[in-house]
């Protein structure tokens, strides 16, 4: 093909051309702008409690009683205000009693603490029939928390997991089943 009909194909298609990459850079910046804020609004506590644990915490247990209490230190890292309505611990023997934030709500961009009180089965048993209160299963055990949080339009759930949170709930639960 000689250049004199390439160069009128190119300058035929060249509007279409621009149409065609201006409809694509424009869906990109949708998508992009789109994403963007779905981030936002997860990490700023609008879909979901923007609550985070800050690795300073403390707790009591009563062997006597099979309770023990968790005294975890928060931050909410969102823009609105913070209400517990309902932690759940999903570990076998453990039942939470009740859970307050202090204060109550935590106000946006506020550190405080969450307030748990468990009863502890200490005769309870893993799936696999391991005792959950030995002391190798409290060293090595992972628990995930789940917290639901209100908010002005209605409530939010997430589900914490990992070592931060679980080691103290744990070691003082262990403390209800074990007197040192």
């Amino acid at each position: 093909m000689d250049t004199t009909s390439w160069d009128r194909a190119i300058a035929k298609n060249a509007p279409v051309d621009r149409r065609e990459s201006r409809a694509v850079r424009r869906i990109a910046l949708v998508f992009g702008v789109f994403f963007v804020l779905v981030s936002a609004a997860n990490q700023l506590g609008v879909t979901r409690p923007a609550l985070s644990f800050t690795g300073e915490s403390a707790g009591s247990a009563d062997s006597d009683r099979g309770w023990a209490s968790v005294h975890p230190s928060v931050a909410n890292r969102g823009l609105f205000p913070e209400r517990v309505e309902q932690v759940e611990i999903d570990d076998p023997g453990l039942t939470v009693r009740s859970a307050q934030l202090r204060p109550d709500p935590l106000p946006a961009f506020g550190q405080g603490q969450l307030d748990v009180e468990m009863s502890v089965d200490c005769d309870a048993r893993h799936p696999d029939g391991s005792a959950a209160w030995d002391e190798t299963a409290i060293a090595s055990g992972e628990i995930t928390i789940r917290i639901t949080t209100s908010r002005p339009w209605g409530t939010a759930s997430r589900t914490y997991s990992g070592a931060e949170p679980a080691w103290t709930v744990l070691q003082t639960a262990g403390l209800a089943c074990h007197t040192p």
